[in-house]
């Protein structure tokens, strides 16, 4: 019995130095994300993104900004207003306000395509394989850019869909493929 409690009392003793850090999972995203806060009152939702302490431009034209901003609004829906606020504030209303969260919507809309099987199993056409790998990549194409910049990968979409010869597709998906390392590098 005094064993038992002297081992007790030891393993309290070493949970009690770990850092409160290493016992829970801190969330990467979490740390990257600016802190914001909610401004609510009677009949008006705001945003205010504090960017004072951020070395980054502090602008949806900059894609670590933009990839942040996104994540803030897919989390805080229905706010009647988003806010920068640095030196000084950006403020997105209305119809502009409103683009930006069907933006941040979009990741949500790729990822679901990621998991739809697009050609029927029974399918036993040769080219089956060959169109089920090029859907593969120009998703996960769509999916990397969907991150910083879900304007572009619209736009890569509905290329994609207005092509409508399969040598225009192929072009496409190269394009794809050369941004893709491009942005990597």
């Amino acid at each position: 019995m005094l064993k038992l409690q002297d081992a007790a009392n030891g393993l309290q003793d070493t949970v009690r130095s770990f850092s409160p850090g290493l016992l829970q999972m801190e969330n990467k995203e979490e740390d990257e994300t600016c802190p914001c806060r909610i401004k609510q009152t009677k009949n008006r939702k705001t945003i205010v993104i504090n960017c004072r302490e951020c070395e980054a431009e502090s602008s949806i034209n900059d894609p670590r900004c933009r990839e942040n901003i996104f994540g803030i609004l897919r989390k805080e829906v229905h706010a009647d207003c988003l806010v920068l606020s640095r030196l000084y504030e950006r403020d997105y209303e209305g119809g502009a306000l409103s683009l930006l969260y069907e933006l941040a919507g979009f990741k949500r809309t790729i990822a679901a395509y990621r998991s739809i099987e697009v050609v029927p199993e029974a399918c036993i056409r040769p080219e089956k394989k060959k169109c089920s790998l090029e859907r593969r990549e120009i998703i996960a194409s769509l999916a990397k850019n969907v991150e910083t910049d879900p304007l572009k990968a619209r736009l890569e979409l509905r290329e994609l869909i207005h092509g409508k010869t399969a040598g225009s597709r192929t072009q496409l998906l190269s394009a794809l493929r050369a941004r893709s390392v491009s942005t990597a590098s």
